[in-house]
């Protein structure tokens, strides 16, 4: 860990508390001379530290500046994750592809104040605006058949409509399979990419990529977007520390999930957050006859995490993710 990390996870385990020079010189076995240097990096870098003749350096409490040290001191999975904080990335998930190639472990968790190139499902582009939402990604690499995968996506949904409620109140939803809604509108996209050992025919390595809005954007949803896209808050209203205490309580509890996949712990709560069951849904080709589309009644989720609907003939049938996408139907939602 750099200088700056250290220090910073210092200073943020005693956020508002001031601490001497030579006490951080001692805890990072360096000079005072490099902790003033190192305070003066960070102070540029726009992190609120408190500088004062005789008493120390202190974070200020109210600082709302996301970082590593932030996340991990809220995280009960201590030294589980490896975090880094971006400014701007093209997308946490194709940055992350890349160094998952170049053998980044496990546990490799990227988030972005903002991507330029955001990515959904089936090559679509997900809007990332910086402040306005989170959007991260992390690598795994688990001991798995490929055609197992979507118990990621349905694990990580599961363990963000969880959180979610719990720090918000609000009834967020999970509608099949990647996205969570709120009062009708998309709040969240979960994007799974993986890696195929084709010797074995399982996953050399998965990076799930998750992105929430958690705040409209200063004038509003772009245009294209406006009648689908919802937030947790109006613009300037996220809490303070709120971006921290959520991003470690989603990772939490899917490592609490990840743990014990083959078990499929998150199943019933999944099953539970379903925003969609006993609601009509519109049926999306994406393979076979792509645009076609037809609609349906949603009636459950089976154990591997299928959807099953019933059509207007009275077909039933059980959906996989990739094969087809839903359309929410109007009066969906109570």
């Amino acid at each position: 860990m750099k200088y700056q990390e250290q220090l910073l996870a210092i200073l943020e385990e005693n956020r508002g508390t001031y601490l001497s020079g030579e006490m951080l010189a001692r805890r990072l076995f360096v000079s005072r001379n490099t902790v003033w240097k190192t305070v003066k990096s960070l102070q540029a870098q726009g992190y609120p530290i408190d500088a004062v003749t005789n008493k120390g350096y202190a974070l200020a409490e109210d600082s709302d500046i996301l970082s590593a040290p932030a996340i991990e001191a809220k995280l009960r999975h201590k030294g589980r994750l490896h975090i880094s904080v971006e400014p701007l990335v093209t997308s946490t998930n194709t940055v992350l592809k890349a160094q998952a190639a170049e053998g980044a472990p496990e546990g490799t968790l990227l988030v972005a104040l903002e991507q330029s190139a955001g990515k959904g499902r089936l090559g679509r582009s997900f809007s990332s605006p910086r402040r306005s939402g989170i959007y991260m990604s992390l690598l795994l690499r688990p001991k798995m058949a490929a055609k197992d995968a979507l118990m990621l996506t349905t694990a990580i949904a599961a363990a963000a409509a969880e959180t979610l409620r719990e720090l918000t109140g609000f009834l967020v939803g999970v509608k099949w399979v990647n996205d969570l809604y709120l009062n009708g509108k998309k709040l969240c996209g979960i994007l799974t990419e993986a890696a195929l050992d084709f010797e074995s025919q399982g996953l050399e390595y998965a990076v799930v990529g998750i992105g929430i809005n958690l705040e409209e954007p200063a004038g509003g949803f772009d245009e294209s977007i406006r009648d689908v896209a919802g937030a947790l808050f109006a613009a300037g209203e996220t809490p303070v520390g709120f971006r921290a205490r959520l991003i470690a309580g989603i990772f939490d509890r899917f490592l609490d999930y990840y743990d014990r996949l083959d078990e499929k712990p998150f199943l019933n709560a999944y099953r539970e957050l379903s925003c969609i069951l006993g609601k009509p849904v519109r049926v999306i080709d994406n393979i076979y006859d792509p645009g076609s589309s037809r609609d349906a009644e949603a009636l459950a989720i089976d154990d591997d995490c299928r959807l099953l609907v019933r059509f207007a003939d009275g077909h039933e049938e059980a959906l996989s993710s990739g094969e087809v996408s839903l359309k929410i139907l109007q009066g969906s939602f109570s």
